[in-house]
């Protein structure tokens, strides 16, 4: 008899989980159509908003060593967009980045204790031991979204910097 093997279950089969790429773009088209809708603006403004809005959260919980569940992370700035448009001063902007950038650091600055609890909470951290021991175990892994969305802040914002020109040094000596 010829001994019974487990089937793994096909990738189509394996609930799909959204990359920090896809959270990302998902997160910038709400800001798009949240407060850009038809305006061209938008073309020159996204670079901002991807690297100093969108991910400014992220950056700032992985500084604490907070990690959110990707769902949770996403409901946290669909939640904070939702409260810029209903209660923000979005009659008298003249430039949105910044002001967008400004209200998401204002409600970290208030509510940050509360995502700071949420995540070292011990059901949180139990939550991530369980993940951790998952990834021991399994080939799909959930990705880190918090730090993923960090890093890509990281990358930007070192993309913008920039660098030290440094003068070619004189190989031929000036007759005068």
């Amino acid at each position: 008899m010829r001994a019974l093997r487990r089937k793994r279950p096909e990738a189509s089969e394996r609930p799909a989980q959204e990359t920090p790429a896809e959270i990302i773009e998902d997160l910038m088209q709400f800001v798009r159509t949240s407060f850009y809708q038809g305006n061209p603006a938008w073309y020159k403004d996204q670079h901002f908003i991807r690297q100093r809005v969108v991910t400014y959260p992220a950056s700032w919980l992985n500084s604490r060593a907070v990690t959110l569940k990707p769902e949770r992370y996403k409901e946290v700035m669909i939640n904070i967009v939702r409260i810029i448009k209903l209660n923000g001063n979005t009659g008298s902007v003249q430039y949105w980045p910044r002001y967008l950038l400004h209200c998401v650091q204002e409600h970290l600055k208030h509510h940050g204790e509360e995502l700071y609890n949420e995540g070292k909470s011990i059901r949180a951290q139990t939550d991530i031991a369980l993940v951790a021991c998952q990834r021991a175990t399994q080939a799909n892994r959930a990705p880190d979204v918090v730090a993923a969305i960090a890093q890509v802040n990281q990358a930007l914002a070192s993309a913008t910097r920039r660098k030290k020109v440094v003068a070619p040094a004189k190989q031929q000596l000036s007759l005068f």
